[in-house]
């Protein structure tokens, strides 16, 4: 997630039942990277960049797979807040996580 869109985001108000604008603006960001695009029972728009993911986790010999959340408080819910530094924190861990890969770890799907 590049920086400008994250405050993009902050500065869109969209408070819990009157989330469509944000949605049509995650959906067209998401239109750059995701293989599959959906917003679910509970309004909230799912990307999905390999939709095979699940089934090769299960094949026994998997892919990397991983999640992140931002800590954040009242989730789902119209005063939902969470701190610039704890995004800014999970944007950093996340970079050093990616960086210190090494070329002995294989990502690409059932090799390796």
């Amino acid at each position: 997630m590049n920086r400008e869109f994250l405050y993009e985001l902050l500065e869109t108000a969209s408070v819990s039942g009157f989330e469509e604008e944000i949605q049509r603006k995650v959906i067209k960001y998401a239109k750059g990277f995701a293989d599959e695009i959906y917003t679910d029972e509970i309004a909230d728009v799912v990307s999905i960049v390999n939709p095979d993911a699940d089934a090769i986790h299960m094949a026994d010999r998997g892919i990397p797979t991983t999640a992140m959340s931002i800590p954040l408080r009242y989730m789902h819910n119209p005063a939902e807040v969470c701190s610039m530094e704890d995004v800014q924190e999970c944007i950093d861990v996340l970079a050093e996580f990616l960086c210190g890969i090494g070329s002995d770890i294989c990502l690409k799907p059932l090799e390796g």
